[in-house]
């Protein structure tokens, strides 16, 4: 599993940023096409997508980040979450997805990026043929926070689990 080590990424001290152009733990700004970091603290952060690994992989690297770096977020839900962003992003985007995972300032923040420009969209659960629907719904009620930050070449969905 290439992806699976945690490097250090910085944050600056501050006041939030409100914009979609920022990373509102972190700090980090989405200038010229890419994030560039803010000088500042640096918290751990996991990073893992499809070229290098499964949805499973990622589900369970994202658990056992949880249970080192904030023991009180229950790791069942972060797989959970986990396993339906990125499965909807393999599904109904363009396949590829990336997981990014950091903590700090008492929250975990889970985001899944794709390529495609697409929001989610929630609808209604089939319970008659099995076939979905229930995905976003149950990140919802997990999640604290949810946003969707849009980028030329696709979007983040980004869910805060607060600890």
């Amino acid at each position: 599993m290439r992806a699976e080590s945690v490097e250090r990424r910085p944050r600056s001290k501050g006041g939030v940023a409100t914009d979609d152009r920022h990373c509102f733990v972190c700090r980090c700004e989405w200038t010229g096409g890419v994030w560039r970091r803010v000088h500042g603290e640096f918290p751990a952060l996991l990073m893992l997508d499809s070229d290098g690994s499964s949805i499973g992989e990622a589900r369970r690297a994202a658990a056992r980040y949880t249970a080192a770096c904030c023991p009180p977020v229950a790791p069942e839900d972060v797989e959970l979450i986990v396993s339906e962003l990125c499965t909807n992003a393999y599904r109904h985007a363009t396949g590829w997805w990336r997981l990014c995972v950091h903590a700090h300032r008492g929250r975990l923040v889970l985001d899944v990026d794709d390529a495609s420009t697409t929001p989610p969209r929630p609808r209604d659960p089939d319970n008659v043929h099995g076939t979905g629907g229930l995905g976003l719904l149950l990140v919802a009620r997990l999640a604290d926070e949810q946003r969707l930050l849009r980028y030329p070449a696709g979007k983040t969905v980004r869910v805060v689990l607060r600890f």
